[in-house]
């Protein structure tokens, strides 16, 4: 086989493709099975048997176990070679990156961002591994209270911190949680996941006005009607910082634009999808470099704003699907 060469072509008919759509004239009953496509496999001689022969096939779907043509949930007698979705990724099927969360890590590769968002009933995933961040880190996402609290009391023993968290409800209204861990060094840090408006303020008068800690990251969801709050405080010596939080847009446009004047850099940005309405907040540091923030991107766009700033040689730094999964915000910096 070389380059260039043709293999096969790929029709409507067989039922693979198009064929258990179509009528005996070939013409679509059923466009749900209109998936034209060709399956393409490498086979071998097996050394031990010659009347065998040995399947390379990059996804996995043949000698399958359980029936289904490319269905990435199905197990399959061999491993799949080819990704279910890229390193960085939106509006992926959490089922799909929590069954292949591995892949990219196996290959070196750390997870930067990683937010958990709804559409209708389905959950859904946007975030971004990548090279050349430190090995030394944690996940979890969707998870329970009691299952998270198992991870943490896991990650503080290994001796590391959240720095990301962020909250999904579930079909019934109860908050899953999701974190990123990384190394604590000798900082001191609390995080809670569940703080009203009065417990949240109380503690930002002790650990922030009192003992000197600051906010590492925030999220801000609506929980039984009332807002609540995600929050890591950090005492690691860094006390400039900015973190507002229930801004209209408009508002936070200004309030980014003063900060922005004055030096800092947006680390974190959160929408709010309170009772009252949609709202805006986020953490602001002292920081180096570009760090472009975008919200209210529909898919398309903000796919068509990653490549752009891609090209130009930044890596995407925060992401958070909302609305419905049908708008994203997000931080990219270089």
């Amino acid at each position: 086989v070389g380059q260039g060469q043709l293999l096969g072509y790929a029709g409507n008919t067989g039922p693979g493709g198009a064929g258990n759509g179509l009528d005996t004239s070939g013409n679509v009953t059923n466009a749900a099975y209109g998936n034209v496509h060709l399956h393409t496999f490498f086979a071998v001689p097996n050394p031990n048997d010659a009347a065998k022969w040995v399947f390379v096939d990059p996804y996995g779907v043949y000698n399958q176990i359980n029936t289904g043509c490319y269905a990435l949930l199905k197990e399959t007698q061999n491993r799949r070679l080819y990704a279910a979705f890229p390193p960085s990724f939106h509006n992926a099927s959490s089922a799909l990156v929590s069954k292949y969360f591995d892949y990219y890590p196996g290959m070196g590769m750390a997870l930067q961002t990683l937010n958990i968002h709804k559409s209708g009933s389905s959950v859904l995933a946007s975030g971004s591994f990548q090279s050349g961040l430190s090995s030394q880190w944690r996940s979890i996402f969707y998870a329970t209270p009691a299952d998270f609290q198992d991870a943490f009391d896991d990650a503080h023993a290994a001796g590391l911190r959240p720095r990301e968290v962020s909250v999904t409800l579930d079909g019934s209204g109860n908050p899953r949680y999701s974190a990123i861990w990384m190394a604590r060094g000798g900082a001191g840090y609390y995080t809670f996941m569940a703080l009203d408006d009065a417990t949240f303020s109380a503690k930002w008068d002790d650990l922030i006005k009192t003992k000197g800690y600051r906010i590492e990251d925030h999220f801000t969801y609506n929980l039984g009607g009332k807002r609540t709050h995600a929050v890591v405080f950090v005492n690691d010596g860094v006390h400039d910082f900015k973190a507002p939080y229930s801004y209209t847009a408009a508002d936070y446009q200004t309030f980014f634009n003063d900060a922005y004047g004055d030096g800092y850099a947006q680390t974190s940005i959160n929408m709010e999808e309170l009772a009252g309405g949609l709202r805006v907040g986020g953490v602001f540091m002292k920081k180096a470099g570009s760090w472009p923030v975008r919200f209210g991107l529909r898919a398309a766009d903000y796919q068509q704003k990653f490549n752009e700033l891609g090209a130009l040689g930044y890596r995407l730094y925060k992401i958070q699907g909302y609305a419905n999964s049908t708008q994203f915000a997000a931080i990219w910096t270089k």
